[in-house]
């Protein structure tokens, strides 16, 4: 019992030293995406967000492309990309994947029109807001699990943080309406209740 012990423990530590000799820099690389995911929501200008989410994606997932999708009308457009991406329907069939089952979808199983290798949706309140669509790598392998885990991660938070983002400059456009009387009085009530009850303090 104790010899078995004893080679498994050595065989633990074996297996965390090839890892970690090999495999170095791609830890690396997935450590950089999920700090970033996590500095997304402090980002405050919404052209600055989409830019630095592809840069990240690409530079530490090693991707010919990276196209960052946000939704418009009955569709998503590509609002910036380092690749060709152009806008695709809500019906297509990857993008009722993400819609159904909030998770990523790989393109080479699935009957699409967009143009890559994997799609990570970004979900925000239950809807498809927008997706991260990543080209092939430039290594020519595929994405590990747990490269695929933290680009979902980032995919979800960089969602998250422009839709928050879209919100505040919304309420600013409206509160400089409202100081300048551009508002009926009743709707700037509304809003000055709802403003009150978020506790963000905007005044209307």
């Amino acid at each position: 019992l104790a010899l078995g012990l004893s080679v498994r423990l050595i065989h633990e530590r074996v297996d965390r030293y090839v890892d970690d000799f090999f495999f170095r820099e791609r830890h690396l690389a997935e450590a950089a995406i999920r700090r970033f995911a996590h500095e997304a929501a402090l980002i405050t200008d919404p052209d600055d967000l989409v830019i630095k989410t592809i840069e990240i994606t690409q530079r530490n997932a090693r991707l010919t492309g990276v196209a960052f999708y946000a939704r418009r009308e009955d569709g998503y457009v590509p609002i910036r990309a380092t690749f060709g991406a152009s806008a695709i329907d809500e019906n297509d069939y990857a993008v009722l994947q993400m819609r159904t089952w909030h998770e990523s979808v790989d393109l080479h199983d699935s009957r699409t029109a967009l143009q890559g290798e994997i799609v990570f949706p970004m979900m925000v309140r239950g809807m498809l807001a927008g997706f991260l669509l990543c080209g092939a790598k430039t290594t020519h392998e595929s994405l590990a699990p747990d490269e695929r885990a933290a680009l979902a991660l980032l995919a979800r938070d960089a969602g998250i943080a422009l839709d928050s983002l879209r919100v505040r400059i919304i309420e600013r456009e409206l509160a400089l309406l409202a100081r300048e009387g551009g508002l009926p009085a009743t709707l700037r009530d509304r809003l000055a209740k709802l403003g009150a009850t978020s506790g963000e303090g905007i005044a209307f």
